[in-house]
Parts: C-alpha cells; structure tokens; sequence
C-alpha cells in the first residue's frame, strides 16, 4: 500500500470515516447502552466520542504502520531528525508552558505554530516525515496534557477533549495532505 497521491490520502479517510469508524462506534456504545451504564439521552455524545477517538488511533497510527513496514530511507531518516527534534521541542514547550507571571497562552497557538511545523516537515521529508511527525504530535500532546498544565487545560473539560482532538486529527490530515 502506498501513499502517493491525494486521492491515496482521501481513500484512507473515507475507509476509516465511512466504514471502520461506524462499525466500531455502534459496537462499543450499543452493548453499553444496552445494559443500562449509559443513559439514552447521552447515547449520541457516546457514539461521537467513540466514532472520534477510534478516528484519532486509525488515522495517526496505520500510516505510520505503513511507513514502518515498507523500505524506510535511513539516509532521509537522518535528515529528518532535525525537523522531527524542532517539533518536539515546539509540542513540549507549547503543552508544557508553564502559567508563570503571563498565563497560559490562548489555545489557538497551539495550531499557529504546529500546523506550519507539520507542513514543513511534510513537504521536506514526504510521506514517511508526515507520518512521524503526526505520531509524535498525537503522543507528545497527549502525554503532556495528561500529565501537564498546559494550554488546553485553560478551557472547559468538553472544549478540552473537542480542541485536543481536532488539533491532533488536523495536524496528521494537513500532514498527510502536503506530504
């Protein structure tokens, strides 16, 4: 399986949005409503947390299986690990920041700097930089969200998990798109 164009990229996501996704969705939260742990009127937010979350998985870590397993170029891997080093350095110190004297800085500076970085990388290092650099942002904001302060933590516990997965999910579907 190669990622070579940007009908490969759309393919990928209409497979895991119109297909993988529903059926995962519908099987995780029927058997749950089914024994009455989830109340009918919160069955719709269930289905979409589900829907989203296994979206999340697939989308960032069969591409990045895909690189795995084919010819990866060690000689661009070499190359890569500058721009890889600078995106790890932008996600910790932009999940990480501290409040310090000045607060946390607004949400949407996550996207203003990360998106730019993830493009970079993309269009240098190809599809094997876009699949890497989207696993590193998914793990690191992850990672240091749950264990952080950082500057999702500024909003409401639903607008966290709605800006956490759409900032994750954007950055790998711009990755993906330029690579």
């Amino acid at each position: 399986v190669k990622m070579r164009t940007t009908r490969d990229v759309f393919y990928l996501i209409a497979i895991i949005v119109l297909v993988l996704q529903p059926i995962g969705a519908i099987f995780g939260t029927i058997p749950v409503w089914l024994t009455g742990k989830l109340p009918t009127e919160r069955l719709n937010e269930a289905f979409f947390s589900w829907w989203m979350s296994g979206f999340m998985g697939r989308f960032l870590f069969f591409p990045f299986v895909l690189v795995l397993y084919s010819r990866i170029n060690f000689q661009k891997l070499k190359t890569m690990s500058l721009q890889l080093g600078m995106l790890t350095i932008l996600l910790v110190a932009l999940f990480a920041w501290p409040r310090g004297c000045f607060g946390h800085p607004p949400p949407i500076i996550a996207f203003a700097i990360i998106y730019p970085a993830l493009a970079f990388i993309s269009a240098r290092c190809g599809f094997t930089g876009a699949a890497i650099g989207s696993v590193l942002t998914g793990v690191i904001t992850m990672s240091l969200y749950k264990f952080g302060d950082g500057i999702f933590h500024t909003l409401e516990i639903s607008e966290q998990i709605i800006y956490l997965n759409v900032f994750i999910g954007g950055g790998a579907v711009l990755s993906y798109l330029v690579a």
